[in-house]
């Protein structure tokens, strides 16, 4: 199953948009703004005792990495996923990409199944470089993947958490660069030992709100990329990394940050669009003003220094 959403330009807004280029001086290029669901997903598993390795899962309404104690072994289970890039033209920059999985809760039986999100669950994508098919993978004819660029994610807080704007950005761009290996995702555990696992709703879920939900902005940079390489120190944090409707993204500092920082949002083509002086933290960066696109904040100290820089995406 998918939906596919698409944004051409700087907003789907068209008379604010015109408005707003001419107020903020926003440069003219084009992006665009994919919204996916997945063309095809399916779980892997593997039951000791139970001939499940070449048992296909494409049905499942659920999307889960697991290990847990079985009466004749152990139980695991991994995660494939697809989305249709075919619209990216070849060559295109990708300027963000973002991942958002819902959490399921209790999606079957034993120690995770009942529970869902469970123990030292850190998890991996990596992108699949052989084909298959929703109908027919299997844990024993799953594909093969490649380590390059992988995504971890980060232990969980508790059963159902949701797990939102998991930057993909590199992994993507990977995609794009290189079509005739790529072919989706795997989603694993990065330890296959007892007892943990992470379980996510898939496209076969009854609620489509609950699909995991890709937002892709891609185009050409003209002039200077103003989009540097993210530099996260431990004192800095963005959050989220996609601003839809909610107008704002939050910008915080640990309590060593001291003095007044420059915070500016700057666009692909290099030119600063808002500019705060930082004097109290956490600080509210508004996104009613921006046009649809992919933007990254960077904060400098008082001689220009870059201290952090990140990418986060607007979407009206």
């Amino acid at each position: 199953m998918q939906r596919v959403t698409t944004f051409v330009g700087m907003t789907t807004r068209l008379t604010f948009a015109v408005l707003l280029s001419a107020s903020l001086n926003l440069p003219g290029m084009t992006q665009v703004i994919l919204q996916l669901t997945p063309t095809a997903d399916a779980s892997l598993g593997i039951h000791p005792g139970y001939p499940t390795e070449n048992q296909n899962y494409g049905s499942a309404a659920h999307l889960a990495t697991t290990s847990q104690q079985a009466v004749q072994g152990i139980n695991n289970g991994r995660g494939v996923m697809r989305f249709d890039l075919s619209s990216i033209p070849a060559g295109s920059t990708v300027l963000g990409a973002f991942l958002d999985f819902t959490g399921c809760g209790p999606f079957g039986t034993g120690d995770v199944g009942s529970v869902g999100h469970l123990g030292q669950n850190q998890s991996y994508l990596k992108r699949i470089i052989e084909p298959w098919e929703e109908s027919t993978v299997t844990w024993n004819n799953q594909p093969a993947t490649t380590d390059l660029n992988a995504v971890i994610l980060p232990v969980s807080t508790y059963s159902a958490q949701n797990y939102l704007n998991i930057d993909l950005t590199q992994l993507i761009q990977d995609m794009v660069d290189n079509p005739a290996t790529s072919f989706g995702f795997l989603f694993g555990l990065v330890n296959e030992s007892v007892t943990r696992g992470m379980a996510f709703y898939s496209s076969d879920s009854a609620n489509p709100d609950h699909w995991p939900a890709l937002t892709i902005v891609y185009g050409e940079c003209e002039g200077v990329n103003g989009v540097t390489e993210n530099i996260a120190p431990a004192s800095f944090t963005l959050f989220p990394s996609i601003a839809r409707n909610s107008g704002h993204i939050i910008l915080s500092a640990s309590s060593q940050t001291t003095g007044v920082q420059d915070v500016e949002v700057v666009d692909t083509s290099g030119r600063v669009v808002l500019v705060y002086a930082a004097t109290q933290w956490p600080l509210q960066i508004f996104t009613d003003a921006l046009m649809s696109g992919s933007y990254s904040v960077q904060v400098r100290d008082r001689t220009k220094a870059l201290l952090f820089s990140a990418r986060f995406v607007v979407v009206h």
